[in-house]
C-alpha cells in the first residue's frame, strides 16, 4: 500500500519515537532529530554505567543551566542521542496514581481501557520479546532496613511504580537482562525514515493558517500533518518563534502564549555516612577489585546495581492526609556533594542518601528567549506549599535515620545541624532539578491534541501537561505519545 498522506515529527526523543512507530503503519512518516547520534556506546548502555556520562563534557549528553532559588544555577542534562531521555535518564519506571491519570484521560476523551492497553502492549516484566522491559532493583541489607523501618511506621509494603496509596518497596528499572531498555526496545525506527542531526529551525504556514511543513538546515520540508515532540523545551522554544509563510515569504507570529506554566520536580537529598560496609557505589568506585566483581557479576547475569542507576528502593508518602501520594523517596546506594560537582562521588566512606520528590509541585515558572537562547526558570518553590512538602519530607527522613532498623547504617548526617538550624535556607541552598519538565503548551491545544488556531500542527509531549501522573516521566510520555497516536488513527 502507498503511503500517500506524509507526517513530519519534529525531535527523535521518547514521545517522538513513539508516536511514530504507531502513526507509520497508515502514514509515510518521518522524524526530525536534532541530535547526531543514533545510540551510547555500548558500554553506557548498561544502565548504572550511564552516570559517568553525567560527571564529564561528550559528545552524548548536554548540561544547559536552570534558575533555582538565591539566584543559583542548577544543572539540566539534555540528551544528544536518539531516544532522548529514555536512553539517558529513563531507567526508573514509575507508572503512577491512577486518579490524576483519569484527569489526564478526561482532558482527551481517552478511555482508560485506552491507557490499560497501552501499557500492556508497551511493557513487559520479561526481559525477552520487543516490549520495554520493567524489573525490580535488586534488594541489599540496606533496603531491608530501610522497608522495614517504613512498615514500622505502618507504611505497607507494595509495588513502587504505583503510586495511587503509600506504599514502600524495590524501585522498578527499565533494564533487560544486560542493558538498559528503553522506547528503542520497541523498534520505532522500523517503517519510520529518521534525520540525524537535523534540527528544526521554523514552522511554515500557508495563506489559510495551516501548518503545512518546517525548515531545517534553510530547507522547507512539506507534509500534511505536524507533530511537535521537542520536548518541553524544544516545543515551547519552536511555538514561540515566527513562522515562515510559504506564499509571502514573511515571517509571522504565531501569536501562541507558549512557554508560560512550566514545572519542574524540585529534588532534595539527604546524604548519609556509614561506618558499615554497605557495597555504595562510593565504596566501589574507588576498590578496583569491586568494579571487577561488580561488572563480572553483572556480565553472569546476576541481579546487581549495574542494572539500575544506584537507586535501589522506594517509599510513597501521603504527608497532608488527603488520601492522595504528595512525596516520593528515593533510597540511593550513594552519597555526593555538589550535585554534578567534579568527579563521581565527593568520598570514598560507605553512605548512601535519601532523594525527596514532592510528586505534583504547584510551583510554576517560564520560558524566555533572550538574545536567541532559552533561559529556563521552573520557578521552584515559589508557590508555598511546595516547601511545606519538602520541609514535611526532610523532617520524615531524619526521623526515619533514627529508626533502629536504619539506624545501624548511620554515622553521621551531612548538615545536620544546618537543617536543623534553618531548615527553609537549607532547602533553598540545596535543591536541584528533578530532570522532570512539564507545562507551556497546556491552553494551546484541543481534546485530540491539535493547537488551537492552526490546522494541522498537534503535539503530544511533556510540555501539554498541567500536573505529573508519576514522580518519573519516561512511562508517562510514552503512554501519552502512544494513545495521541491511537486518537489521531481513529479520527
Amino acid at each position: 500500500m502507498v503511503k500517500e498522506e506524509k507526517i513530519l515529527i519534529v525531535g527523535g526523543g521518547t514521545a517522538g519515537l513513539i508516536a511514530g512507530r504507531r502513526l507509520s503503519d497508515k502514514y509515510a512518516v518521518e522524524i526530525f532529530e536534532k541530535s547526531r547520534y543514533r545510540s551510547l556506546p555500548i558500554l553506557n548502555r548498561i544502565p548504572l554505567l550511564i552516570g559517568p556520562l553525567f560527571k564529564v563534557s561528550n559528545r552524548y549528553i548536554k548540561t544547559i543551566s536552570f534558575l533555582a532559588p538565591q539566584n543559583r544555577v542548577v544543572p539540566y542534562f539534555v540528551s544528544q542521542v536518539l531516544g532522548g531521555s529514555s536512553v539517558m535518564n529513563g531507567c526508573v519506571h514509575v507508572f503512577g496514581d491512577g486518579n490524576i491519570w483519569r484527569r489526564v484521560l478526561d482532558k482527551f476523551l481517552i478511555s482508560k481501557e485506552d491507557l490499560e492497553s497501552s501499557y500492556r502492549e508497551l511493557y513487559s516484566k520479561s526481559s525477552r520479546g520487543s516490549r520495554i522491559s520493567v524489573t525490580a532493583a535488586p534488594s541489599s541489607k540496606l533496603d531491608r532496613g530501610f522497608l522495614d523501618a517504613l512498615t514500622a511506621l505502618g507504611i505497607p509494603e507494595g509495588d513502587s511504580a504505583y503510586t495511587d496509596h503509600p506504599s514502600v518497596g524495590p524501585i522498578v528499572n527499565t533494564v533487560k537482562r544486560f542493558f538498559r531498555s528503553s522506547v528503542l526496545s520497541l523498534n520505532p525506527t522500523r517503517k519510520v525514515n529518521v534525520r540525524l542531526n537535523a534540527e528544526v529551525e521554523r514552522l511554515v504556514v500557508n495563506n489559510s493558517g495551516q501548518v503545512v511543513g518546517i525548515i531545517s538546515k534553510n530547507k522547507v520540508h512539506l507534509a500534511s500533518h505536524i507533530v511537535l515532540c521537542g520536548g518541553v523545551i524544544g516545543t515551547n522554544e519552536l511555538l514561540m518563534k515566527a513562522a515562515l509563510n510559504i506564499s509571502s515569504g514573511l515571517l509571522i507570529d504565531l501569536g501562541l502564549t507558549a512557554g508560560v506554566g512550566i514545572a519542574d520536580h524540585a529534588n532534595l537529598r539527604v546524604d548519609v555516612q556509614s561506618s558499615t560496609p554497605l557495597e555504595s557505589l562510593n565504596e566501589i568506585s574507588s576498590s578496583l577489585l569491586l568494579k571487577v566483581r561488580l561488572f563480572l557479576e553483572h556480565l553472569c547475569g546476576k541481579p546487581t546495581l549495574m542494572r539500575g542507576t544506584g537507586a535501589t528502593s522506594a517509599v510513597n508518602l501521603d504527608l497532608d492526609g488527603d488520601g492522595e501520594v504528595d512525596t516520593r523517596i528515593n533510597l540511593l546506594r550513594f552519597y555526593e556533594s555538589g550535585r554534578a560537582g567534579a568527579g563521581l562521588f565527593s568520598s570514598t566512606h560507605p553512605g548512601f542518601a535519601l532523594s525527596i520528590t514532592v510528586v505534583n509541585p504547584l510551583s510554576r515558572g517560564v520560558i524566555t528567549i533572550e538574545n536567541d537562547e532559552c533561559v529556563i526558570a521552573p520557578g521552584y518553590l515559589t508557590h508555598p506549599q511546595d516547601k511545606k512538602y519538602l520541609r514535611a519530607a526532610l523532617l520524615f527522613s531524619l526521623e526515619l535515620l533514627k529508626k533502629e532498623q536504619l539506624s545501624c547504617f548511620v554515622d553521621s548526617i551531612f548538615h545536620y545541624e544546618e537543617i536543623m538550624n534553618d531548615i527553609d535556607e537549607f532547602i533553598e541552598r540545596n535543591v536541584f532539578s528533578g530532570y522532570h519538565l512539564i507545562g507551556g503548551c497546556v491552553d494551546l491545544i484541543n481534546d485530540d491534541f491539535s493547537v488551537k488556531g492552526w490546522p494541522g500542527l498537534y503535539i503530544c509531549d511533556a510540555s501539554i501537561l498541567d500536573q505529573y501522573p508519576a514522580s518519573n516521566m519516561h512511562s508517562t510520555v510514552v503512554l501519552l505519545a502512544d494513545l495521541f497516536s491511537k486518537k489521531f488513527l481513529t479520527k
